[in-house]
């Protein structure tokens, strides 16, 4: 199992989990803030419709001085033609001061966005990543080139000792042929003699004589190079994979760098248009104050008694009214807004709560797969290895079983390693029990246990699905009935079966069976 894979894969699974949950935080703070927005909705409207009630008793006190006022209508038309102009410059001048405020309401905002946006910047990264992905790539393809380069070396390793081990093998076959067919005409000096002799072959690559001894020298050495070459290519495909993942975790800080930089681009073209408005805004208020100054000093000029002081005085009232109205509507709008805004988010909290959970499951099911399988594999093997016992019937073996211990890893509990013990349990003669190591066992009982851990992870990992073909070979440790026994019981467990046996062997196969004698 690559386990390593796994655990990356968990990594990345608890980044994303950690992500949802600040964007949960983040709803349940926008949650929290609902009540208050709604109160202060419900304040908004309370001031307005009092406004309202209030804007009507001025309009009825108007119309009533209006009834009795009995002057020259075209004054009474002038001072009203000032007061609407009056009212509509200074509505206009409460227009652009809350939108003035707006504007800068919003442009403190945008600095937080801008601040926030670069510390978030400057958490992720600088712009150096591209050099260290350029690092990674160029390790990653000098990784896999000397991958190769080892594979080759231990392909033609492989072949060589292969080949070596085959003349070797035949050179002594031969050696042993030619001494007895000259034993049929000699005496037993003779062979003996003669195998003396014959300890010197011909080497098939030089065709010069050499010790057996020194041949089978050289073929030690090779097959110790060609571990050493199986574990450096173990060692740089472990190398590979680090490399790999450093470069996932580069490529992601990049993206999110690239993102956070565009974002703060858009923060500042906005704060840029939003501070010309504020230049706008500014330059308007002032004509307008401006202008209402004019306004207020022409109408009192043109007041001529109480009356018409009365009367401005309700104007200007009602019109501070109607203004107080509309920016209490504005502001009503505004905390509306924000609550829809809110809602808006929090009617995507179940799915982001629904894709936690999924992560949450997908977390446990990763961090117990290694721990399942295993546990499978222990138990199927304990189970069939005392079913093969009981079948075999080996005089003084008891029990073979595999305990599993799980000891913390170098993280803690979250990181847990697993440890196989194999325990081997005899029997004395007087009947008790002992617990014994496998280096006791016999080279058939040895047999036996690897055969039945072979078909314990055969099973376990489900091999049968892609290669439902199970070979025997090497049983010669075994004797005849219990080869029989084994072959019966392994048949149960895979469509094709394929057992290399010695004649004697085979003859005491009791199931139906094919028999390949030559191929």
């Amino acid at each position: 199992m690559n386990t390593a894979e796994i655990r990356a894969e968990i990594q990345r699974l608890e980044s994303n989990k950690r992500n949802l949950d600040d964007r949960l935080a983040e709803l349940s703070d926008l949650e929290d803030e609902l009540p208050r927005l709604e109160e202060e909705r419900n304040q908004h409207q309370s001031r307005i419709d009092e406004k309202r009630e209030r804007l009507r008793e001025k309009e009825t006190a108007i119309e009533a001085a209006d009834a009795s006022l009995e002057e020259s209508r075209e004054r009474t038309a002038e001072i009203e033609d000032q007061l609407d102009e009056l009212q509509s410059v200074r509505s206009s001048l409460e227009d652009v001061r809350f939108s003035l405020d707006t504007q800068r309401e919003s442009l403190e905002v945008l600095e937080e966005d801008r601040s926030d946006v670069e510390e978030r910047i400057a958490d992720v990264g600088g712009s150096g990543a591209e050099t260290d992905l350029d690092d990674l790539d160029a390790e990653i393809a000098r990784l896999r080139e000397r991958r190769s380069a080892l594979e080759a070396d231990v392909s033609q390793l492989q072949s060589l000792v292969s080949f070596n081990e085959e003349q070797l093998e035949e050179s002594g076959a031969d050696l042993l042929d030619g001494a007895f067919d000259e034993s049929e005409t000699g005496d037993d000096a003779d062979v003996t003699d003669r195998l003396v002799q014959d300890e010197s072959i011909t080497c098939w690559t030089c065709g010069t004589s050499v010790d057996r001894s020194a041949i089978e020298e050289t073929i030690d050495r090779l097959r110790s190079l060609l571990s050493r070459k199986n574990e450096q290519r173990s060692d740089l495909a472990d190398r590979l994979s680090e490399s790999k993942e450093r470069r996932d975790e580069y490529r992601e800080r990049e993206r999110e760098r690239r993102r956070l930089e565009d974002r703060r681009d858009e923060i500042e073209a906005e704060i840029v248009q939003r501070e010309r408005r504020v230049e706008e805004l500014e330059t308007r208020r002032d004509e307008l104050e401006a202008e209402l100054a004019d306004l207020e000093t022409a109408v009192e000029e043109a007041e001529s008694d109480s009356e018409y002081q009365r009367l401005l005085e309700l104007h200007t009232e009602a019109n501070r009214i109607e203004m107080e109205i509309e920016r209490s509507e504005d502001e009503l709008a505004s905390v509306e807004e924000r609550i829809e805004t809110i809602e808006e988010r929090l009617a995507d909290r179940d799915r982001l709560a629904e894709r936690r959970d999924e992560i949450e499951s997908e977390l446990t099911e990763l961090r117990t797969r290694i721990e399942t399988l295993e546990v499978d594999a222990v138990d199927s093997f304990n189970d069939h290895m005392e079913t093969v016992l009981d079948l075999l019937e080996y005089s003084n073996l008891e029990r073979i079983w595999i305990e599993r211990r799980v000891t913390n890893g170098s993280a803690g509990p979250v990181d847990r390693e697993s440890e196989f013990d194999l325990h081997v349990v005899r029997t004395s003669d007087t009947g008790s029990a002992y617990e014994d190591t496998i280096d006791h066992l016999s080279e058939s009982e040895r047999e036996v246990t690897g055969l039945v851990f072979a078909l314990a992870g055969y099973l376990v990992h489900e091999v049968y699905e892609e290669c439902p073909f199970v070979l025997l070979d090497s049983l010669e440790a075994i004797d005849a009935d219990r080869i029989s026994e084994m072959v019966d019981y392994v048949s149960e467990y895979t469509e094709y079966l394929i057992v290399a046996l010695l004649p004697a062997d085979a003859d005491a196969i009791s199931v139906d069976h094919e028999r390949v004698t030559e191929i």
